[in-house]
């Protein structure tokens, strides 16, 4: 549904025009956004395309951040005075965010290796208890 409300704003190769400074077009950071103004005109190709994709991140102890976010994709061309650039534009939204929160511990013991090279193992890390920690 996204995707066909999205294909129906763009509409069957929408034009626009904008202008791009003559530096933007260089290689060079220093002239980026400097220098004369270029007409470009900018078409849509009205295709659309739809992604969700589902991610889980840390969000402290016993916490989990789930967020769906919709990628949207879609070709454009630009023709400049002197070429013609094709591209495709990428934009990724957030459309829903939960934090999954379990129980928290009542003492919680978190080892960090400097580098891979440390002396503490996956079985000394087992060994380590949080001692002071009760269950009631």
């Amino acid at each position: 549904e996204i995707a066909v409300n999205l294909g129906k704003r763009l509409g069957s190769n929408t034009k626009f025009k904008l202008s791009i400074p003559l530096g933007s077009l260089s290689s060079s950071a220093l002239f980026y956004g400097k220098g004369p103004k270029l007409p470009v005109s900018v078409s849509t190709s009205g295709a659309v395309s739809t992604d969700f994709k589902s991610e889980f991140f840390e969000a402290g102890i016993n916490q989990t951040l789930h967020r769906i976010t919709v990628e949207v994709k879609t070709k454009v061309s630009g023709i400049l005075p002197l070429s013609d650039v094709n591209s495709e534009l990428i934009c990724s939204v957030a459309v829903a965010e939960t934090v999954i929160v379990g129980d928290v511990p009542d003492a919680y013991t978190k080892i960090t290796r400097l580098s891979e090279d440390d002396f503490i193992s996956e079985n000394d890390i087992d060994d380590i208890f949080d001692f002071g920690a009760t269950i009631e």
